[in-house]
């Protein structure tokens, strides 16, 4: 890379949270499928939680003036109530939708052969 020039990476960190203070993510089925994706994904030695870090490394291999951005994007029609404005509620049926349609994809492989469930499980 040239002196001057930028990298721009962008990526989607899974973990989910609650912008809700009383609401417990890691009891939630939404929780529990995060769990079980990173500890099958993790038998494949991948670390679905790279992402959080990829400021720091890129820091340590000499990038300097890293700016980082966090987008908190909502998850379905149900968790719109907290979402500022009509795109951010699009958003979140739309990350939902996206999020649902690619959990056979996500899981399937992942859990029959990393975690060693059945196709019934």
């Amino acid at each position: 890379m040239n002196p001057g020039g930028y990298f721009e990476f962008k990526d989607v960190d899974l973990t989910p949270f609650s912008a809700i203070e009383d609401f417990d993510v890691k009891s939630s089925a939404l929780g529990n499928i995060k769990e079980l994706l990173w500890k099958a994904y993790a038998t494949y030695d991948i670390d679905l939680s790279a992402v959080s870090t990829i400021s720091s490394i890129m820091k340590e291999v000499g990038f300097v003036d890293i700016e980082e951005r966090r987008i908190q994007i909502p998850f379905g029609k149900w968790a719109t109530s907290w979402t500022k404005g009509e795109s951010y509620k699009g958003l979140g049926i739309l990350w939902g939708a996206f999020l649902l349609g690619s959990l056979d994809d996500l899981t399937y492989k992942p859990f029959q052969q990393g975690l060693g469930w059945s196709h019934e499980e």
